[in-house]
Order: structure tokens, then sequence, then C-alpha cells
């Protein structure tokens, strides 16, 4: 038997909130609790992902949609923002750091903008009072595989991209180590969610976001939830294996008697792991949704910690 089970351990990385970038969710949800740091970062996400200022907006951090019906999947907005032109809202905002889940990129922004746009028009109302939708997501990975900057996902028709077919809708990606497109203040700006130190707040604007940044991380309480966030997965995780582990060796000699012992208890084990693991997740997300914990942030917490991917992830939430 190669495996020597007495002394099998589990790994888990830790981090401290120091050690958080503003790509991290847990640090950028954080950080948006505050209306004041909310604003700023809204103002200058968009500012510089669209080359346009913004002046009378509202913000609303972690802005939950329910489905349209009892059953239907619901969202949550990291940042959610509306920019009025007098007493009309003009354009919603929906901005989206997302360090996981790339597969299923392009359906998760259509799905968000359809969520969203069902709960702008009143009845009743003209459509053309539908505010102008922009989605403006955040990522470490190139979606594209062109190393830009900045994607601009659009309608068109397609057999004359030159004609204008304006429905509102805009979808900017984000990738925060491209290289082609974009500007010298967006680049920056992208750097600096990706490496959030104090070199990388190369200018006015950036270094007050480090001194919001600096503030969250420093903060004794977020730094305890996040620390008891990281207690709890770690603790579940090493307890389910070793909970497997044993289990699985007791189930192993009983049916191994007669046969290859080391072969019947390798198989004993995974299939125990296995669902001494799936327990551990399950009692993981009891206690997230206890804590108040966003279901984005309780998969966000499962895929990093479990290996998870983001389809698995989520079937522990139903």
């Amino acid at each position: 038997m190669n495996k020597s089970y007495n002394t099998y351990t589990c790994n888990v990385e830790r981090k401290s909130m120091q050690d958080l970038d503003l790509i991290n969710s847990f640090l950028f949800r954080a950080l948006t609790e505050n209306p004041e740091h909310a604003k700023f970062v809204a103002k200058l996400v968009i500012e510089r992902a669209t080359g346009r200022s913004v002046e009378q907006i509202s913000v609303v951090s972690e802005k939950a949609l329910a489905g349209i019906d009892l059953g239907r999947h619901g969202i949550c907005m990291d940042l959610y923002v509306e920019e009025y032109e007098g007493e009309r809202c003009a354009r919603v905002y929906d901005i989206e750091p997302n360090n996981y889940g790339a597969d299923e990129l392009p359906m998760r922004s259509r799905y968000s903008q359809a969520l969203t746009d069902v709960k702008l028009l009143k009845a009743g109302e003209n459509y053309k009072k539908l505010p102008n939708y922009i989605s403006i997501w955040i990522l470490p990975y190139d979606p594209f595989g062109q190393n830009r900057m900045l994607y601009t996902v659009k309608n068109l028709v397609a057999e004359d991209t030159q004609i204008v077919y304006n429905d509102g809708a805009l979808k900017l990606f984000l990738y925060t180590d491209g290289e082609i497109g974009g500007n010298e203040k967006l680049k920056d700006m992208l750097r600096y969610f990706a490496e959030s130190d104090e070199q990388n707040a190369v200018d006015p604007e950036l270094s007050q976001l480090h001194d919001f940044v600096q503030q969250v991380r420093d903060n004794r309480k977020v730094g305890e939830q996040f620390m008891t966030l990281q207690d709890y997965l770690d603790n579940e995780i090493k307890r389910g294996v070793e909970e497997g582990i044993a289990r699985a060796r007791e189930t192993a000699v009983a049916e191994a008697v007669n046969a290859a012992v080391a072969e019947a208890l390798d198989e004993a084990v995974d299939v125990a792991v296995a669902e001494a693991m799936d327990a551990a997740i399950a009692k993981t997300v009891a206690m997230l949704k206890d804590l108040n914990v966003s279901k984005e942030q309780i998969v966000e917490q499962l895929m990093e910690k479990y290996s998870l991917t983001e389809e698995k992830a989520k079937s522990f939430l139903n």
C-alpha cells in the first residue's frame, strides 16, 4: 500500500487581510460596505472604464435581486450604481470583480442583465424610460485570449456591423494583465486591483483608494470575520478528511479480510472521504448562511477551499 493514512494531512493555504487584493471579493465587499468608499470606487471604475465623468449617482453594495418567481435564480451584484440626469435614472451599472467561473461568464452576464432590466421599468411605462445598462467585469483572466485590457461587447447587425443597433446594453470586460488597448489610467487601476500595494497607487485617486483599502485591512472586526471564515473552512476540511479516513479504515478492514487489503482500503478511503467532504461542505454552507454571507461569496469560498467547480459549489446551496 503506497499511502500512509496515519500521516495523511490536508494542507490549506492561509491568508491574512494584508494578503488580499481588491480583486478578491471579500476585500472588495468589505471595502464597499462603507457608502463613502463605495461611491469613490464606483466613480473611479466607471470613469476609467468608460471614459465618461459621472456626478449624480447612488450606489448599493451587494444589491440582491430575487428571481422573477419562486424557484427562479436570483443574483447579487457586488456594486450596483444608478446614474441620474436630473430626476431621471439614465444609466445603471453593475460592477463585478470576478476571479472565478470563467466558463460561465457569458451566460452569467446575460442573466444579470436580464434580471436587472426586468426590475427597472414600471407597469405602463414607455420602453424609452428604460435606463441604459452597463456591466463592468474586472477579471484576473483573459476572457477572449487577445491580451486586451478592455473588451467592449454590444449587440450589432451581423450582416452589416456599421449599422447602429442601440438597445442601451453594454458589457465591458476588463482584464487586469491586459496590454492592448485602453489607456494608462485604466491600466494603472487594473494593476492596483490585481496587486493592491502602495507602489501601485501611482496617482492621487489610486493613493486615496489605497488609504481606504488599508483602513479595511487594518480593521480588527473585518479581520476577525475573515479569520473566522478561514478557520471554519479549514477545520471542516481537516475534520472531514480525518473522519472519512477513520470510517474508511473500519469499513475496509471488515470487507477486505479475504481480499486484497491494500486495494480495498484505497477504494473505501476514496468513497468515505468523498462522503465526509460532502458533509463538511454542507455544514460549511449552513454556517456561512447563519453569518449572512452572500450566496456569491459562499460559492467562491467553496470553490477556493474545496477546489470545486462553480457548478458543483452552487449545488450545495440548494
